[in-house]
């Protein structure tokens, strides 16, 4: 059995940056190039040699390592970060461990804890702790309001009842849709508020490829508004300089996603 696990590690690590992955259904060596101008324009200046880091939903540690991957090729005297993360799921954490831990070294890149965690519950992590938090995705609710599609996948919002809710006029349908999209905010609030919760005042947090609202993009998953990042810093009461979030529209997906920089304020 330790002999197959092994096998099949060692084939991910050889085939990795062209296999297409479910979540980003492109290989590696796409989403790079896709992704390349956005974070040396919104990760290079913000981290620095000894930093920590953090990133909220791991995954299986791809985006973590393109990361860090782009910064050392653009910068190759970065040195010592050390990076941390959580991750939901408990098979793609252990996957994450050992791919960091091979593919971490070369870059003279230290790895933290990498722990299962919920991104909307993360009490475990002190408050204040890194220099550079930020995660490649908010997955959003599928079902905000828990219909009863069993003939769709979870993610029934992509279609039936949700999509009769966007062109509906009647008060039912305004008052649903707006429950809807309210449920989606306050989980985007519990996910990115833990993010700036555990920043230190003063550093970085970015969300990238965010999903519009469910009405405004009718492929995609459902999200937030560009506005609505501005709109939640007094809402949730969120400790960030309104003047320091800017964003750039994502070219990689067919969707209308976008990436969002902020920063925490200082003390």
């Amino acid at each position: 059995k330790e002999q197959a696990h092994q096998a099949e590690f060692d084939e991910f690590i050889a085939n990795f940056r062209d296999t297409a992955y479910d979540d980003w259904d492109l290989t590696y060596n796409q989403m790079k190039r896709g992704m390349t101008a956005w974070k040396k324009r919104a990760f290079l200046p913000n981290i620095q040699e000894g930093d920590k880091i953090y990133e909220s939903a791991i995954g299986l540690g791809l985006n973590a390592y393109m990361t860090l991957e782009i910064l050392q090729q653009e910068n190759p005297s970065l040195k010592s970060v050390i990076l941390y993360g959580n991750e939901y799921l408990r098979s793609s954490t252990v996957r994450a461990n050992e791919f960091l831990d091979r593919m971490l070294p070369p870059l003279q890149v230290e790895k933290g804890a990498v722990c299962v965690g919920d991104s909307t519950n993360i009490s475990y992590v002190p408050s204040d702790s890194f220099d550079f938090v930020y995660t490649g995705y908010i997955l959003p609710i599928g079902n905000p309001l828990h219909f009863n599609q069993p003939e769709l996948d979870p993610f029934s919002i992509t279609r039936g009842r949700y999509h009769e809710l966007c062109d509906g006029n009647d008060w039912r349908d305004v008052t649903l849709r707006d429950i809807a999209q309210r449920r989606q905010e306050d989980f985007y609030a519990a996910w990115a508020g833990e993010m700036i919760r555990i920043a230190k005042p003063g550093k970085a947090i970015i969300v990238e490829h965010v999903s519009q609202p469910k009405c405004e993009d009718r492929g995609d998953w459902g999200g937030v508004a560009k506005s609505w990042w501005f709109e939640a810093i007094e809402r949730y009461n969120w400790p960030i300089d309104p003047d320091s979030i800017f964003m750039e529209d994502d070219h990689i997906y067919s969707f209308h996603r976008y990436h969002v920089f902020m920063r925490k304020k200082s003390e």
